[in-house]
């Protein structure tokens, strides 16, 4: 069977077995994660629609740039 969900503007189905997880990381900033029983994780992190693209796709490189240091991006 599935699960729906349907809140912040965003909506999908996922595995019922599979354990939702949402936090809030400030009034702005929804992450919504999904852990499946095997330990596969899948996430999605909602911004506002007033955040800069570009700076969030800075951010994003630098947390994995710090994670892979043999990381290349292009």
């Amino acid at each position: 069977m599935t699960a729906t969900y349907n809140k912040n503007g965003i909506e999908f189905l996922y595995p019922e077995n599979w354990t939702l997880t949402e936090e809030s990381q400030t009034r702005d900033i929804t992450e919504i994660s999904l852990e499946s029983p095997s330990g596969n994780i899948w996430s999605v992190s909602l911004f506002p629609a007033s955040a800069n693209p570009a700076e969030l796709l800075e951010t994003s490189a630098a947390a994995l740039r710090d994670q892979y240091e043999d990381l290349e991006l292009t």
